[in-house]
């Protein structure tokens, strides 16, 4: 069977102390390996809240040929309450070009309709996977981030 080409990345978190946070950020990453030309290519579908080194907090997506890329979504990080975030993908199998079709927050359900680039590999290589990742401020002030209840729907 072909490769999933749609997904939604559904999950819950909660944090104590946003001010120290410099960026969340969360991931699918979905690697397809052609064996007739031994090389792959990697779709990663990125979504970063970053709050420091920007006027105001903002979603970012990810590109692999821009890196990361502004949404003009405003997000902010809420203390001591769980927060339900949902976003939804779609590689394209013409374009090779991620798609970030929405995301929703705290605040609602943004349509983003945006593209970016996935990155040819050397390599032969399959995966599918979900990531987390955190980032402190410039002075590296500790911080703890909890999930729950995290799904991934391939279609």
């Amino acid at each position: 069977s072909a490769p999933y080409t749609m997904f939604t990345y559904d999950l819950w978190y909660f944090l104590k102390n946003p001010a120290v946070i410099q960026a969340l950020q969360w991931h699918v990453v979905q690697t397809i390996s052609n064996p007739s030309t031994t090389t792959s290519q990697r779709y990663t579908y990125g979504f970063q809240c970053l709050q420091k080194g920007v006027i105001s907090p903002v979603w970012r997506v990810w590109d692999y040929s821009k890196g990361w890329v502004s949404t003009g979504v405003g997000c902010h990080f809420d203390a001591y309450t769980w927060v339900h975030l949902n976003f939804q993908v779609k590689r394209n199998t013409t374009t090779k070009q991620v798609q970030y079709l929405a995301l929703t927050d705290q605040s609602g359900t943004h349509v983003l309709n945006m593209v970016g680039a996935s990155k040819p590999l050397s390599l032969l290589a399959d995966d599918l996977n979900v990531a987390f990742e955190q980032d402190s401020d410039s002075a590296g002030h500790p911080y703890a981030v909890w999930l729950d209840l995290i799904k991934l729907t391939a279609q």
